[in-house]
């Protein structure tokens, strides 16, 4: 089943809020706390549920899982967020640096696994949604974003050599996720929009595309920033569904990406719905959905993951009024 097709066979308009941070908050926990515990992982994500009724129920995870997979030390903060501290790469090119321990020995991986486990057993009547990070974006966490950035124009051959294992990694993990429960997956590539066009057809394109080809399940590619520049290649990707950021056109994205690529987004997730009133977050939907009405392939969606202290308010005026 396609996103699309999963969106027509719901019984009310879908709607999307990307992860669900509040339910931290509602489930009385510490972000930080939330990222190594299991039980309180999945409390969290319950409580969500619970008090928003949402289409898809994502689990809460990090960026830096796959990274801490291939070798590298990831620090979890107080806000949940996750930094890696110690970059195989960071400072040479020697690609046997990278540790391809088994995925389970990956502390932070068999965490989210045994959440999505659990949560599916507890959730039966909507998917529940896995998150990976997409092939540059872990390469950017081995070696280092600026580094990175560097060798895909000094050394595109190396890079490449890199993305081929990382893809490798990626895939392996997605396929663990959904066969411990996971009924939707969030690919998430947010340095993608720091290339050009050009560069995102050269080191992004053949990986996300390979990468697509293994999964089974409705997914959307998530890539944060201003992509208008990038629609075209990312059409080409062959991806079920495309998650933009606050600032996209998507009149023109949803041209461009055609009736068969869900376009989603892009109420913001740092405006409206983290700073705006529930009236403002009611007219913002509205006049998406109204600019969005002869689009068969919207899914309206938040622009990005939304924060824990997201009002609740703000929260029930956007799924009230898609469900309106």
């Amino acid at each position: 089943m396609t996103l699309l097709e999963f969106a027509k066979s719901r019984t009310r308009r879908l709607s999307i809020v990307i992860g669900c941070r509040p339910g931290v908050k509602l489930a009385g926990y510490d972000d930080k706390t939330v990222m190594e515990d299991v039980d309180r992982k999945v409390a969290s994500v319950l409580a969500f549920a619970e008090r928003f009724d949402p289409d898809v129920v994502f689990s809460i995870s990090g960026m830096a899982s796959e990274a801490e997979s291939l070798g590298a030390v990831v620090e979890n903060k107080e806000t949940g967020s996750q930094a890696v501290v110690v970059k195989p790469l960071g400072s040479c090119d020697d690609i046997s640096l990278l540790e391809k321990h088994p995925i389970r020995d990956s502390r932070l991986c068999s965490i989210f696994l045994d959440s999505l486990r659990l949560l599916s057993e507890r959730v039966k009547d909507r998917p529940v949604a896995g998150s990976i990070a997409g092939p540059l974006s872990v390469s950017g966490q081995l070696i280092g974003l600026d580094r990175m950035l560097v060798l895909s124009v000094e050394k595109p051959g190396f890079l490449r050599s890199v993305l081929e294992i990382v893809t490798e990694r990626v895939i392996e993990y997605l396929e663990m996720q959904v066969q411990c429960g996971a009924g939707f997956i969030n690919v998430a590539e947010p340095s993608g929009s720091l290339l050009s066009p050009a560069a995102f057809r050269e080191l992004c394109l053949p990986y996300l595309r390979a990468l697509f080809a293994r999964i089974r399940v409705p997914y959307f590619l998530h890539i944060c920033g201003n992509t208008n520049r990038h629609i075209d290649v990312l059409a080409e990707t062959g991806a079920q569904g495309i998650s933009v950021d606050a600032m996209v056109d998507m009149r023109m994205a949803s041209r461009i990406l055609g009736p068969e690529t869900a376009i989603c987004g892009n109420i913001s997730a740092s405006g409206a719905l983290l700073q705006g009133t529930p009236e403002e977050v009611r007219r913002t939907t509205a006049e998406m959905l109204e600019s969005m009405s002869g689009a068969q392939n919207y899914i309206p969606a938040s622009s990005c993951s939304i924060g824990r202290e997201a009002p609740h308010a703000n929260l029930d005026a956007f799924f009230g009024e898609v469900r309106r």
